[in-house]
């Protein structure tokens, strides 16, 4: 594109738009008084400003809910690792709202037009997924919309949501599965935040003038970080531009996962999700500290059901693990306080203790 060629899509337009911002930010003096060059990107339209005391008496409409608590209003991110069930997961969400039912088992939703763009599967999967979930005899509403070929978004594919979108009156929820294959192609000498931080404004900005909420799906890190949200494949510019992160979390082979849920009007909250196989469907367990009973854990509770108590080393032998582990374990858990630790260093169940002798948490202070 030449210098005096202007982008020909509303995207390209906003994404354009954007870049040119970020770089007219960073190109201005510094304060310390170096000289820097500034952009001479003239300002597309006047700027609004107004003054606190009449934002204090304005009427402004509460923000609206795809999914009451995880998906709001405007550009929202679910990350995680490859193969966790994250597909599975919005094609739940968009079944869901769809037909106005209830998501992840427990969370009512207002029923809306949904477009899912699925552009990792084939019409013969997505067919055989939806089965799967609804169940025998069940039909998904004629209010889901699905594509599994959709342009990139520098070419025409945020135009042809917003398209859609205008075409469909009681639009709820467009999910994008994946962000890697809408995204525009990458240029090897493009700065990533800026670039990032664009693509997102740009499906951001198509989701606020309509007032819909917009979810992609996207990868994390293959190195876990304390910061959830750190873990999001890409840049900070990705995650800086979404009004609503959200992260999964899953162990191979485990069907519970965790949800960390954050964003600007959001609560941030992490959820507890335990997958039913039979159906693939994701199930809202709570809060996730109340859902942190593992298999493993579980096994080893079921161990003192008859109120018994038992040494680190009983537990080891009933459950034919070795090493510090078991003792970690047992460690964590009566810091959880789903066991005690008696006065000979033995285990038992908070509501049932040892006869012979008191159970005590070393964990809890009677005197505070």
């Amino acid at each position: 594109m030449s210098g005096t060629q202007q982008p020909r899509s509303l995207a390209d337009r906003v994404r354009q738009q954007v870049v040119n911002e970020c770089r007219g930010r960073r190109a201005s003096p510094s304060r310390n008084g170096n000289a820097v060059t500034k952009s001479s990107s003239a300002p597309s339209s006047p700027v609004e400003t107004f003054n606190a005391a009449d934002l204090m008496t304005m009427q402004l409409p509460e923000p609206r809910w795809a999914v009451d608590g995880i998906l709001p209003e405007g550009l929202s991110i679910l990350a995680g690792k490859p193969k966790l069930g994250k597909s599975w997961l919005v094609l739940h969400l968009a079944l869901a709202v769809s037909a106005g039912g209830v998501a992840l088992g427990k969370i009512g939703v207002e029923g809306g037009a949904v477009l899912y763009i699925s552009l990792e599967d084939t019409k013969r999967r997505l067919q055989s997924r939806i089965r799967k979930l609804l169940g025998p005899g069940e039909q998904p509403s004629p209010r889901l919309h699905l594509a599994h070929n959709w342009t990139h978004l520098d070419r025409g594919g945020g135009d042809a949501i917003a398209e859609w979108i205008e075409t469909h009156a009681d639009a709820r929820l467009i999910a994008i599965d994946t962000w890697g294959r809408f995204r525009p192609i990458r240029s090897g000498k493009a700065d990533g935040y800026d670039v990032d931080y664009a693509d997102g404004a740009v499906v951001k900005a198509i989701a606020d003038k309509h007032g819909v909420s917009i979810v992609i799906v996207h990868h994390c890190r293959k190195l876990a970080a304390a910061d959830a949200v750190e873990e999001v494949a890409g840049s900070v510019g990705l995650t800086g531009a979404c009004d609503g992160v959200l992260v999964m979390r899953r162990e191979r082979g485990q069907h519970d996962a965790t949800l960390m849920v954050t964003g600007r009007d959001v609560d941030e909250a992490e959820l507890g999700l335990s997958f039913a196989k039979d159906h693939c469907l994701w199930q809202l367990m709570g809060e996730a500290e109340d859902y942190r009973v593992s298999k493993e854990r579980a096994e080893i509770l079921a161990l003192f059901a008859d109120g018994k108590s038992l040494s680190p080393s009983q537990v080891e032998a009933l459950t034919g693990r070795r090493g510090d582990s078991v003792r970690r374990l047992l460690s964590r858990m009566a810091r959880d306080g789903q066991l005690l630790t008696t006065e000979r260093g033995r285990y038992c169940l908070p509501s049932q203790p040892d006869s012979e002798e008191e159970a005590v948490n070393p964990f809890i202070d009677d005197d505070v």
